[in-house]
């Protein structure tokens, strides 16, 4: 049996690779990741009357691996969120930001499989970046003095939780389609909530309805499906000299 993959899949994690925004993303959740658990856990084993041993000493849950999986967990968790769902949102929303959307209707691919291999780029960059901080926050526990034994369970705790994060930053790129740019899909990613509908003096809707269909080739036209143009119920302005 061969899969086939689409050959826009290749394309889009090319490109998140190379963009600089998910390199960045990817070294924070490294550095604050592996700065709050190995530095917050020593911290509160081998100095805890410093302020920062107090503060890492409160959200460790007992001591060994329990207490270290807890806090690592805890910062992965949050860290993973933010980042996954900036690149999920930016690698949808930016097509309509720089308005290259409308290249995507000059190519044979269907606008679902080319939705589909963006997702599908993202979770391949959030799994990796899982499994590399996993591995890194594992080896960390050991260096701390952590039995070797636990290791393998730490590492596994760490996977699951980071991939079920993972998982849950993917609904941002509906939002990022929805309201046609990156910043409403950034805005919803630590709220955990839709967004915010913009105003103006045309409003979208994703579904069929009442109303003039948009172009094929209209830069607002997104990748869920057709949308139509509403008229805006913005009374006229009067002059001065109307009666």
């Amino acid at each position: 049996m061969t899969i086939t993959l689409d050959p826009v899949v290749p394309i889009e994690c090319r490109k998140i690779w190379r963009a600089a925004g998910s390199r960045i993303a990817a070294l924070a959740v490294l550095a604050l990741v592996s700065a709050t658990s190995i530095g917050g856990y020593a911290a509160a084993v081998h100095r805890p009357g410093s302020d920062l041993g107090r503060k890492a000493a409160a959200m460790i849950a007992g001591p060994g691996w329990d207490g270290y999986v807890g806090l690592t967990a805890l910062s992965l968790g949050v860290t993973v969120l933010l980042s996954t769902g900036i690149v999920v949102a930016r690698m949808v929303g930016r097509e309509f930001t720089d308005g290259t959307v409308v290249g995507l209707f000059a190519i044979p691919t269907s606008r679902s499989s080319v939705a589909l291999a963006k997702i599908s780029a993202c979770l391949c960059w959030g799994v990796a970046l899982v499994l590399a901080q996993s591995t890194v926050s594992a080896l960390g526990g050991v260096a701390l003095g952590l039995p070797l034994a636990g290791a393998l369970g730490c590492w596994l705790t760490l996977v699951a939780t980071g991939l079920s994060v993972v998982v849950s930053a993917v609904p941002v790129a509906w939002v990022a389609t929805r309201w046609r740019g990156y910043l409403p899909g950034i805005g919803a990613t630590p709220r955990r909530r839709r967004g915010h509908q913009s105003r103006g003096r045309v409003r979208a809707r994703p579904v069929p309805a009442l109303g003039r269909p948009r172009p094929l080739g209209d830069p607002r036209l997104g990748y869920l499906g057709p949308c139509v143009v509403r008229p805006s119920r913005r009374r006229p302005s009067r002059s001065v000299g109307d009666p």
